[in-house]
């Protein structure tokens, strides 16, 4: 007989604040969460997932089975234990019979489909008893994504689940071993993105009326907007420190009031990641943007495959143009602060970069570089050679660099 306890705060929303503000495009998409056997939700930390979904649930009377993963998980025998007592935990009755099959059964890996099956009907009985709507909520994915038989559950799961029952999933990546195409070809899933959660003009405007009592003016709006780019962290961070008379000094206020953010940042993203990849993130934060030419130049011939994996784990990066990609604006102050704390060689990446840009003529970019990199004679150099140029064509605020 196996022996395991079930974690109840494993099965039980986070707290949460009394005003939590749901973010409308959101909205628009988890009030269709019912015409569909799957709901992924797939951001990165800090853009109000668990937070969204729960105050969602919890406030619009809706059934739902709170299942939050964790480590332990990843073995077949936890996962499919703590699935059944997410269901158990407010209907006792649910589930013995599971249970004991599946204390019983000696080879889970070849035998759980009818275990699973077992599991489906039990919640398609429920449903029948009053024909309400239930939602099984499996947060954090991305901690299981590399566990193959657990995955085979969970597409076992959205191909088999009976009408008026739904999986709601959020991750932080999006696993490639799920058939996405296929769900989507067949209509068995929606996807709700970081552009879903993060706040746009409205959303900014009635966070801080209800947070703040504050009417803020459309520049002022564009201005954390322009910084935050939405995200939900950035702006709760905000709301806490700033003081919205002195708008003119936000990145300077973000700056002196970053410190937990970047707190978070560096233990919840930047120390997960293997040395290489974390050394990588630090070399090229300097970069306006990057692409595989210019991470092999700077990084040396793992730059690209190392672009390549923060691309796939999505670490706040973003397309930025076609092949090119940028970091999130706050990310990459993260990113810039941690480097110089831990004495990053700046100057002579800046430098690196300098070159780089300067040999494939893009003059402006190579400027950039060598100021940073302190090399003001070649930086003025340079610009004594483009200012006809610039000044022909009226480029006069690009001359101040």
């Amino acid at each position: 007989m196996r022996q395991r306890v079930y974690l109840a705060s494993k099965f039980i929303v986070p707290s949460l604040a009394k005003d939590v503000i749901l973010v409308k495009s959101f909205m628009e998409k988890i009030k269709d969460c019912g015409r569909f056997p799957l709901t992924l939700i797939k951001a990165g930390p800090g853009y109000g997932k668990s937070t969204s979904i729960g105050f969602y649930f919890k406030n619009f009377g809706k059934r739902y089975y709170w299942f939050n993963l964790s480590g332990d998980n990843n073995e077949l025998f936890n996962f499919i234990f703590d699935l059944i007592h997410s269901v158990r935990i407010s209907n006792p009755n649910f589930g013995q019979d599971i249970l004991k099959v599946l204390d019983e059964t000696e080879s889970l890996r070849d035998n759980w489909e009818h275990i699973i099956n077992m599991f489906i009907n039990g919640l398609w009985e429920l449903y029948g008893e009053d024909e309400e709507e239930i939602y099984l909520i499996i947060e954090d994915l991305h901690r299981v994504q590399d566990q193959t038989e657990i995955l085979e559950v969970i597409i076992y799961l959205v191909n088999n689940l009976t009408p008026g029952i739904h999986l709601v999933i959020t991750t932080r990546t999006l696993p490639t071993k799920l058939p996405w195409q296929q769900w989507k070809l067949k209509g068995k899933v929606q996807t709700i993105s970081e552009e879903d959660l993060a706040f746009g003009e409205e959303d900014v405007r009635r966070f801080f009326a209800i947070r703040r009592g504050t009417r803020l003016d459309p520049e002022v709006v564009e201005l954390i907007l322009d910084k935050t780019e939405g995200w939900a962290i950035a702006l709760e961070m905000l709301n806490e420190s700033f003081c919205l008379e002195k708008i003119e000094d936000l990145d300077e206020e973000i700056r002196e009031n970053s410190q937990e953010l970047f707190s978070y940042l560096a233990v919840d993203v930047l120390d997960k990641q293997e040395n290489e990849l974390r050394d990588f993130l630090l070399k090229s934060s300097i970069l306006a943007y990057l692409n595989e030419s210019v991470c092999s130049h700077l990084i040396g011939k793992d730059g690209p495959d190392l672009m390549r994996q923060v691309i796939i784990k999505e670490l706040f990066i973003y397309e930025y143009g076609q092949n090119n990609y940028r970091f999130h604006s706050l990310f990459k102050d993260f990113l810039q602060h941690t480097a110089k704390q831990e004495n990053y060689p700046l100057k002579e990446l800046h430098q690196r970069a300098a070159q780089y840009f300067l040999d494939g003529g893009y003059m402006e970019e190579a400027i950039a570089h060598l100021i940073k990199a302190e090399d003001y004679s070649q930086a003025i150099e340079l610009i004594n050679k483009i200012s006809p140029d610039f000044i022909a064509r009226t480029r006069f605020n690009t001359l101040l660099f």
